[in-house]
């Protein structure tokens, strides 16, 4: 158990800068309303939702409370005081003063108990890693959703820049070699013009859009937008081993699973689940055999003018009730928690194997749409060099060449936004605290 100890202590490290931010309040914040907002970092929105986000403060409590339970479940019954009468009348009688009853707790049952309480609150700091991890995992999806919008707002912004450069060339050549049906070559390009425009002011919606979820995500939704985050990544791509042999890609995949369930807190809450369960087991089990309650008093006879002592054996007789139903309902209970870990493993598993699928499949896409927007690019520059200087084309073929090269950028964008948000899964699967390395903060 010393690693789950070690743990216990980085728990209880997260739960006290938690409560110490819950209680700095929103000084950390940046004023909301009209005052220009700060450019953020992956690393700036993450430390706002480990010191602002309810959920950790939440996991905090539970702690405490688990502590309190752990706590009283040791706790050994009170004593009993009681003071009583019997026959009295006008010759006064037979008082009892006092008689003290005390119940002794036999077959380790506070033992039992005290150890189902504290494999409790083991769960409870394994819990709120797994929950640190979960928060943080959501807050690096967010960002990158924020990035891909913001990087697909950018392109669209350049390529109505590159349009209406376009359409303005494609007038002044008309004036000097006009041609038949002329006027209707502007209005191709408005067109396109036009189209490219209304995709950028959708691309600028879910710019706030994307952003307002990652402020709720972050546990701050009043949180200023701003015009836009720090971005280190956009040229490179995340770095987890993909081998384009099948084999070799398999291999990756399975050094990361097996990391994943060795050290995931959800693989360590379910083994010790069975922990509790075996001492769950062990107290219904202690619960068959009885509890002894032994009094003891003084009693004063006024009736025959006598001191007297007074004492109680009280035994429960375990004739009807042995506590059968509860000790196998506590060794089902062993069976299935014996059973979860395997279902956990294999639910983490499955969700690496998603992440991983999917981070593979869009890395390539990215890959592919990285090397078709060069080539695209090249062929608008070219179509465009010959419509304009020769007349060779046609005003369609630039504009289809233009289309060419927007969807390419705008298909990188998507495919490399959706990769760096399955590596966020992937990085919050293996725990890795400092993922994606170096550039997360601002210059």
């Amino acid at each position: 158990m010393n690693a789950i100890r070690s743990l216990f202590w980085f728990a209880v490290l997260l739960g006290s800068t938690a409560m110490l931010a819950a209680q700095q309040g929103s000084e950390t914040l940046p004023a909301p309303g009209g005052l220009p907002a700060q450019t953020y970092s992956l690393d700036d929105l993450i430390q706002i939702a480990l010191k602002q986000h309810p959920v950790l403060s939440q996991a905090q409590f539970e702690i405490e409370a688990a502590q309190g339970r752990a706590l009283q479940a040791g706790k050994y019954p009170n004593p009993t005081l009681t003071i009583g009468g019997e026959e009295v009348g006008p010759r006064g009688g037979i008082h009892t003063l006092p008689l003290i009853s005390q119940e002794i707790v036999t077959a380790k049952k506070l033992q039992w108990a005290r150890a189902v309480a504290e494999r409790e609150l083991d769960q409870t700091f394994l819990a709120l890693v797994s929950t640190r991890f979960g928060l943080i995992t959501e807050v690096r999806r967010g960002f990158f959703e924020v990035l891909a919008t913001q990087r697909r707002r950018d392109a669209l912004q350049a390529r109505v820049k590159e349009v209406t450069k376009t359409l303005e060339q494609a007038k002044k050549l008309l004036k000097v070699l006009p041609e038949e049906g002329a006027e209707v070559v502007p209005l191709a390009f408005q067109y396109e013009l036009d189209r490219i425009g209304l995709e950028l002011t959708t691309s600028q919606r879910e710019y706030v859009a994307a952003w307002n979820r990652l402020a709720a995500t972050a546990g701050v939704p009043s949180l200023a937008i701003p015009a836009s985050v720090a971005d280190p990544w956009l040229d490179r791509l995340p770095g987890f081993a993909v081998d384009p042999e099948p084999l070799k890609s398999q291999q990756q995949l399975a050094r990361l699973r097996d990391q994943i369930v060795q050290t995931h807190p959800a693989v360590r809450i379910a083994q010790v689940g069975i922990a509790k369960a075996e001492a769950t087991l062990g107290r219904e089990r202690a619960q068959a055999v009885p509890n002894v309650t032994l009094a003891g008093g003084y009693q004063r006879n006024l009736n025959d003018r006598e001191h007297q002592a007074i004492y109680q054996v009280g035994v429960p007789l375990p004739i009807f009730n042995r506590n059968q139903g509860n000790i196998r309902a506590a060794q089902a209970e062993l069976g299935r928690a014996v059973a979860e870990v395997s279902r956990v493993q294999i639910d983490l598993s499955n969700r690496l194997a998603s992440a991983y699928g999917q981070f593979a499949t869009a890395k390539l896409r990215a890959e592919q749409f990285d090397s078709l927007r060069k080539t695209t690019k090249k062929l608008y520059e070219a179509t465009k060099t010959a419509y304009f200087t020769g007349g060779k084309l046609s005003n369609l073929q630039v504009i289809q060449a233009q289309r060419q090269m927007i969807d390419a950028d705008l298909e990188f964008t998507r495919a490399w936004g959706e990769a760096w948000k399955a590596a966020s899964d992937i990085a919050g699967l293996i725990l890795d605290e400092d993922w994606p390395g170096l550039g997360n903060r601002k210059e």
